[in-house]
């Protein structure tokens, strides 16, 4: 019979578990994806756009400076996804990797929640932006024109009280 100390015990089983959940840390990703890429959104409006396809609008604003997709969760709840990239055309599908949660509260009180992503392929990417940490410090310039965007879009004083969150938060999200 083999006796075995209880601190290797604790080691074997430490180790285990830490196996076990770096192997699930991308299980919330992959059972999103219906193409295996990640998550998956469609594209409604390109970047450099000035027609708002989801509310049916013409925009007396600048354009777009980012692709705004629908992402469709497993329940069917539809998510509006702003991607950071290259113009993609209307109707094409992309994968992308969340990067913050973003909310805003209109001159009506409603509250309103959009994902900012970047997408997985490269041929796309202009920032590579990887966490929210990145978005508010290396690429601060970004965070500010996407919120600058959005609070003067609909006119001034159409949005207010501009909260950002991290990528944990926009998983969340995505998957509720």
């Amino acid at each position: 019979m083999f006796n075995i100390s209880h601190e290797i015990k604790y080691l074997v089983t430490t180790i285990a578990v830490l196996l076990l959940f770096a192997s699930c840390k991308n299980s919330r990703l992959n059972k999103l994806s219906e193409e295996g890429k990640g998550y998956v959104a469609q594209i409604e409006i390109s970047a450099g756009d000035y027609i708002d396809h989801i509310n049916k609008d013409t925009l007396d604003y600048l354009t777009f400076p980012f692709n705004v997709g629908i992402f469709e969760n497993s329940r069917k709840q539809e998510k509006q996804v702003f991607i950071i990239g290259k113009s993609i055309r209307q109707g094409q599908k992309i994968s992308f990797k969340p990067i913050s949660k973003l909310t805003y509260i209109d001159r009506a009180g409603v509250s309103n929640v959009l994902i900012v992503a970047r997408p997985t392929e490269l041929k796309y990417v202009t920032a590579k932006v990887d966490n929210f940490f990145e978005l508010i410090s290396v690429h601060y310039g970004i965070q500010k024109m996407i919120e600058i965007w959005i609070t003067y879009s609909k006119g001034y004083g159409e949005a207010k009280e501009v909260k950002w969150e991290n990528e944990d938060m926009a998983i969340n999200y995505l998957t509720i």
